[in-house]
């Protein structure tokens, strides 16, 4: 109902941001891009111009387009209109704009600022998860584990209180405490039928554990517990090889972290990003006892035919 340059349809802009949105979520970025477009200059609404700016954001990261994006984001004036009950996806928002580039510690701060405007509780709560997973990849393991334990205690459903319970452990500061309480939580994990087939990620934890306390013998054995009692053969048992051949690799036991590293290579998804590492090593270990074996073996010739002819049909005679 535009006549003469007026809208007499109050419900046209919100439509037109409606399909923007759905444009998005089907994957069709230039169509939503159109349509942000052109919602950001026919409106002057500032709620409907500071999401145009929003969603304009959310475009050009997935193009990865980050210089557009953050263009865009400069735009967006939370305190000129834009609704109060999207700040915490706005954060959220910058958060993962900052984590597509790497910028884990701005990404951080981004997101405790969503979990402080987010009312939801179910949102709130994966939100907790998120924060406390990029805690752990910046190194602070007693802040992540105190995160993954206000989610437990949120009862969020079955999954996600699962890993929050193990990336706890992994997550944990043996130097802040015992750890016999967070042991103890897995042990009692490993007993639940509902984990059968999670079995080789919990030993995975408990041998963190033991290796953060210097255990490394009950480490490894937990550790392969964990190839063995896996039952998806996923990324856990590739984590597990890679683990045992890093620990036999630094203590120069070079045949046996060969093996462990060509399992790696089998199991371990080749989108995690040591893979190409990985992959390399595998195959140098590899060519290396390949050498190793000939050398033996010539070796173990040349002595044989330098000994006198009694002592070779002796040796032989011994073989037979």
């Amino acid at each position: 109902m535009d006549i003469s340059g007026k809208e007499y349809c109050r419900w046209i802009d919100d439509t037109w941001m409606v399909m923007g949105e759905a444009q998005f979520l089907k994957g069709e970025l230039t169509q939503a891009k159109q349509i942000f477009d052109f919602t950001k200059r026919k409106y002057d609404e500032p709620a409907i111009k500071q999401q145009s700016y929003f969603w304009l954001a959310r475009v050009y990261t997935e193009q990865e387009q980050y210089e557009r994006a953050s263009e865009q984001l400069r735009k967006v004036k939370t305190t000129e209109g834009f609704p109060e009950k999207m700040m915490g996806d706005f954060y959220a928002f910058r958060a993962y704009f900052y984590l597509k580039q790497n910028r884990r510690d701005d990404a951080l701060k981004e997101m405790e600022k969503s979990v402080a405007f987010t009312k939801n509780r179910t949102e709130k709560t994966r939100r907790l998860f998120i924060l406390a997973q990029i805690n752990r990849l910046e190194g602070n393991g007693g802040e992540s584990s105190r995160l993954y334990a206000e989610v437990i205690k949120r009862n969020p459903d079955y999954e996600m209180t699962f890993y929050a319970k193990i990336n706890r452990a992994l997550a944990y500061d043996v130097t802040a405490g015992n750890t016999q309480e967070i042991k103890d939580i897995l042990f009692k994990m490993l007993k639940d039928d509902k984990n059968i087939e999670y079995k080789d990620q919990i030993y995975y934890a408990l041998a963190e554990l033991e290796l953060k306390e210097g255990n490394e013998e009950k480490g490894i054995e937990y550790l392969k517990l964990a190839t063995t009692k896996s039952v998806k053969n996923g990324n856990a048992k590739g984590m597990a090889f890679y683990k045992l051949g890093d620990i036999y690799f630094n203590k120069l036991q070079y045949q046996v972290a060969q093996a462990y590293y060509d399992s790696t290579v089998t199991f371990l998804s080749p989108e995690h990003p040591d893979y190409p590492m990985i992959l390399a090593r595998a195959n140098s270990l590899t060519q290396m006892m390949r050498d190793v074996n000939i050398i033996d073996y010539q070796d173990s010739l040349q002595a044989f035919v330098q000994l006198p002819e009694k002592e070779q049909e002796q040796k032989i005679d011994e073989i037979i």
